[in-house]
């Protein structure tokens, strides 16, 4: 299994070091099966797509693109041929409903070690509670209210990673909102990384990569405990 989110929220403020890292999962699994490196991109918007088959163009990886949305569900021939995946967006419920058909086949896949790359709501999506927004908990602001829907909003994720998961932890204040959801009892804890960051999943071990810290936020007798995993 080799999965990597990001922290930042679209195909723009991701690092060339992230991408370049899946695409090399990638290639090995091509050349093992003796294929094309063939990346399938899902993602909520075409200026999202051109972005990152142009970065995976630049790679020597092929992306075969598909925008997804409550319109435009994915079907599995979308993951056909695909030697890794990426899922980018920056409206969370948008991709959630465009990709929600083929959720099961994205975990299978990434379970039998296709490389998955989550980036903005892809990220969101691995977890197996995902959050899709929202500022407050039972009408108590937890967050600064940047997020359309007010009360936050969990729904089931792909389920790649068993806790649930933010980005932008620094530069939009996200970890406090895992801090509410895990006291809560709403998540068994969660990760909020820095835009900069980057969690990697490999053979049941976390690392973070990148630049920037991860915020781990786990359980505790009385509340929740917090600590920074920095950046290698």
């Amino acid at each position: 299994m080799s999965i990597r989110l990001s922290g930042a929220e679209d195909a723009g403020g991701v690092q060339g070091d992230t991408v370049a890292a899946l695409v090399a999962d990638a290639s090995r699994r091509a050349d093992a099966a003796q294929g094309l490196t063939r990346i399938a991109v899902l993602v909520d918007a075409e200026a999202e797509g051109d972005a990152l088959a142009t970065l995976l163009a630049e790679l020597g990886a092929e992306a075969v693109v598909t925008v997804v949305g409550p319109d435009a569900p994915a079907e599995a021939v979308a993951l056909a041929g695909a030697t890794g995946v990426v899922v980018s967006g920056t409206a969370t419920p948008r991709v959630r409903e465009g990709i929600e058909p083929i959720m099961g086949e994205l975990r299978r896949r990434a379970a039998a070690g296709e490389p998955y790359l989550g980036i903005g709501a892809g990220r969101d999506l691995a977890a197996e509670r995902a959050l899709l927004g929202g500022s407050r908990i039972g009408g108590v602001q937890v967050i600064p209210e940047q997020d359309a829907a007010e009360e936050v909003v969990l729904a089931p994720g792909i389920g790649l990673i068993d806790v649930g998961i933010d980005g932008s932890a620094a530069e939009r204040g996200t970890l406090t909102r895992l801090i509410a959801l895990t006291e809560a009892g709403e998540l068994p804890g969660g990760v909020a990384l820095d835009a900069g960051a980057v969690l990697v999943v490999a053979d049941g071990s976390l690392a973070v990569a990148g630049s920037g810290s991860a915020w781990q936020v786990l359980p505790a007798d009385h509340g929740v405990q917090v600590s920074s995993i920095p950046a290698t």
